[in-house]
């Protein structure tokens, strides 16, 4: 792991009359340097630095990495903006020798939406924390908070200290399990889950984008549909991992069948339900109601599509969910990839 970096939580904090770069050219590192030209004016961005961009951003030059380290003396300040490949960006600068390294924790202005929430759910944020189990899930949640006000510092540092399995943490699959999945991406969990409940086991996995993946197993069962709270015609707007489904008909969706998993189970028995459906999860639980109390499935369950999932999402799971055991866990530095995963006590007493 790369060695302790500082955060920036306010441009204000940086020292004055310095040059600085900043390595990632994406919405981050351009709102960064939006509130460096508007409120830190003796400070010069020097360059960005970013390996997928070329010319120039907010009239300040981007470089290549292996340009900017030709050019770059040991003891110039770089400001770390892009979160996806913070590992990855701390370790390249340490290995070129660079001693001044901060990591923004600065959101962009236009996500500060999460914090017009906090004000509603006051009550909920400490109802939800209640609910946690363990100092990790209760940790995650504070720092999730933290960051809908503007302040990614505690997520950084949770995110830099620990990696762990998504949709695998704390679950319980055995042989022989039922896995509902709903939405496949890239069939990496597919393959997981598949691995471990072995040949006599079951996934049933839902996508409504027709993804060819190769080789799956034969206990892999694809349903190239969306989950819903109800069997129905949605519209899918099709933007690969970020795709949508709406009620609605707007430009360039395309039509899909949708169905509820009470409706598609049928009392079939189900151990593990893992949903990531690009902010649908909570019409998909609705419509897995009677599933969940009559099996009382596993659950992991993304809460980060939108400000009012982070809320509505758990609270409707505690309602539903009696003598569950309630985890949280992040695989992101920023406000996304946050999961709830809810496991039943019994599972826990026999494992």
């Amino acid at each position: 792991m790369p060695a302790q970096v500082p955060f920036l939580t306010s441009v204000f904090d940086l020292p004055g009359n310095i040059e600085l770069s900043i390595f990632g050219a994406g919405r981050l590192g351009e709102s960064l340097a939006e509130a460096l030209q508007r409120d830190r004016k003796d400070i010069t961005i020097r360059s960005f630095v970013d390996k997928n961009k070329t010319g120039s951003l907010n009239n300040i030059p981007v470089l290549n990495p292996e340009i900017f380290f030709k050019r770059t003396e040991k003891d110039h300040l770089v400001v770390v903006a892009t979160h996806f490949w913070l590992r990855e960006v701390l370790a390249l600068l340490q290995d070129h020798g660079l001693v001044n390294i901060i990591i923004s924790a600065i959101i962009p202005e236009e996500t500060l939406e999460y914090s017009q929430v906090l004000d509603k759910h006051l009550q909920n944020i400490r109802i939800i924390e209640k609910q946690l189990t363990g100092t990790r899930s209760k940790m995650v949640w504070q720092a999730v908070i933290q960051g809908m006000r503007g302040d990614l510092s505690c997520l950084l540092q949770l995110f830099l200290t620990r990696q762990g399995q998504q949709y695998l943490d704390h679950v319980i699959l055995k042989k022989k399990y039922t896995v509902i999945e709903g939405g496949m991406f890239d069939g990496t969990n597919t393959r997981q889950f598949a691995e471990i409940v072995g040949p006599e086991g079951k996934i049933i996995a839902f996508d409504p984008l027709p993804a060819r993946i190769p080789d799956l197993p034969p206990q892999v069962q694809v349903e190239n549909m969306a989950l819903w709270n109800e069997t129905t015609t949605l519209y899918l707007v099709a933007k690969g991992p970020d795709s949508t489904v709406s009620r609605f008909q707007v430009n360039n969706a395309e039509p899909v069948r949708a169905v509820d998993l009470d409706s598609y189970l049928r009392g079939q028995q189900v151990d593990y339900i893992k949903l990531d459906v690009e902010g649908a999860e909570m019409a998909v639980l609705q419509g897995a109601a009677q599933t969940i109390k009559r099996h009382r499935p596993q659950l992991a369950v993304s809460i980060y599509h939108s400000p009012e999932d982070y809320f509505q999402i758990p609270l409707w799971i505690f309602s539903m969910c009696k003598e569950y055991l309630f985890f949280m866990e992040s695989y992101s530095p920023s406000l996304g990839e946050k999961i709830l995963i809810a496991i039943p006590q019994e599972k826990i007493l026999k494992a």
